[in-house]
């Protein structure tokens, strides 16, 4: 199993590894710009998504006309509405593509996060494996069974546990965003007013963007699409998702799903002003036109070629 983690969890450490020596082994700062460049570089990605979702709109009345004709024969309906995008060339999950990549990209994180003297600090097993022994036999483990590298971390930095080689590790990674720990995990009360700690600003910051995104993303669906129905349900569920979510993994895990609601928001209101959904929109039904103008034509030209036959031959 942990090897099917490692096919994702190990590049991506790799290249995290590079990014954190350009910065000066801040965590935050390469998880920033590790998240740019990722954003950058799925930008085809989105804008393919956002053509996608311009040619759906576009197929509208054709669906409509479909689901008038065949609503109550649900597997003929199916099957006319997949001839349709494939006749028009349109991919039904096109607009899906960009969010199955950050999936997986999320929990690898977790795990980077997780496990930084395994992926980031690149100690070799056997030697996590002892200091945690040392951890189970002094009953430091807090009756855990299972290996926790940021118990290890917290108990060598404690001075409670002696190991060289996590010190010597974890002396070039900085995990410090602005006095708050990346490696800490955030614990929720409800006595916000006792309990409250400052780690809290990161599920905030992930809940904050999160909600930013998802405003923006409905403000696209509406200029493509102005007769969509109202999606005010579901604009908070992602964020609400989110906020749980950070409140339950390492800050670090947080700290990235903010950094990638706010790049991708900004880089999506970008898309909005570079490639408009109303442009592109117009652009395509002025194709369409075309396509229609060319197809009566040779219609024409072939019913006069007919006539001209029939003609020779009467002759």
């Amino acid at each position: 199993m942990q090897f099917l983690f490692d096919i994702l969890n190990v590049p991506l450490s790799w290249i995290m590894r590079g990014i954190m020596w350009l910065c000066g082994g801040n965590f935050a700062g390469a998880l920033f710009i590790f998240t740019l460049l990722l954003n950058l570089a799925m930008t085809p990605l989105n804008i393919k998504s956002q053509k996608s979702m311009v040619q759906q709109i576009r197929l509208k009345p054709k669906l409509d006309e479909i689901k008038r004709k065949y609503g109550d024969d649900r597997m003929r309906m199916n099957q006319e509405t997949q001839k349709l995008y494939t006749d028009e060339g349109v991919s039904m999950a096109g607009g899906c593509l960009p969010m199955l990549i950050r999936l997986p990209i999320f929990m690898s994180f977790y795990w980077l996060v997780r496990s930084p003297l395994t992926y980031l600090a690149n100690l070799p097993k056997s030697v996590i494996q002892s200091v945690w022994d040392q951890i189970t036999a002094a009953g430091l483990n807090n009756g855990k069974t299972v290996l926790d590298e940021l118990q290890i971390i917290n108990l060598v930095h404690a001075g409670k546990i002696s190991s060289p080689e996590v010190q010597q590790g974890m002396a070039s990674l900085d995990f410090n965003f602005f006095g708050l720990n990346l490696t800490q995990q955030p614990h929720f009360s409800l006595n916000i007013f006792r309990d409250a700690e400052w780690i809290w600003l990161i599920p905030l910051l992930s809940f904050v963007t999160a909600l930013l995104s998802a405003v923006i993303s409905m403000k696209l669906q509406k200029r493509i699409n102005p007769d969509a129905p109202s999606m005010g349900g579901m604009l908070l569920f992602m964020p609400v998702f989110s906020l749980i979510i950070a409140f339950t993994v390492p800050a670090g895990v947080g700290f990235y799903w903010a950094c990638s609601n706010l790049i991708s928001g900004l880089l999506q209101t970008g898309l909005q002003i570079w490639y408009s959904p109303q442009h592109m929109l117009a652009k395509e039904r002025v194709k369409e036109c075309y396509r229609r103008y060319e197809d009566e034509q040779k219609k024409i030209a072939t019913r006069s070629a007919r006539g001209a036959q029939d003609a020779s031959a009467e002759e």
